[in-house]
């Protein structure tokens, strides 16, 4: 149950991440102009999903240095696989960072599910 549980946090906090980061983009593309967006770093929107981890970790669950190295190792893989699949089928110049737009949101919460899973539940208080 807990690893389901991690996974939905996750992807709520992603979405809200992606929310938040939309609304100062937009308030941005009013204020100063068209060009200041295009410097947006769009990975920036699964950054919300990196507290969930660290909210994990604080509970002190019996495995977690081991659910660290497991999450990290599945986070490597599946963001390069992503970023292979993004630059070979979605349309963007050479450097946009369309691959890590899609790489990130796509693999944090498998990622997250893996540590949770490999660093066990938490002791109950």
């Amino acid at each position: 149950m807990h690893v389901r549980g991690i996974v939905k946090a996750t992807i709520i906090a992603e979405l809200a991440t992606t929310a938040l980061v939309g609304l100062l983009v937009l308030a941005m593309w009013l204020v100063l102009g068209d060009a200041w967006v295009r410097d947006i770093p769009w990975g920036s929107c699964a950054l919300g999903a990196t507290g969930v981890a660290a909210d994990y970790f604080r509970k002190d669950p019996p495995n977690r240095r081991r659910g660290v190295q497991a999450g990290l190792a599945v986070l490597l893989v599946l963001v390069l696989a992503a970023m292979v699949a993004a630059d070979q089928w979605l349309p963007s110049e050479p450097g946009g960072g369309m691959s890590a737009t899609v790489g990130l949101p796509i693999a944090l919460p498998v990622a997250n599910g893996v540590f949770a899973f490999v660093a066990g539940p938490p002791p109950v208080r």
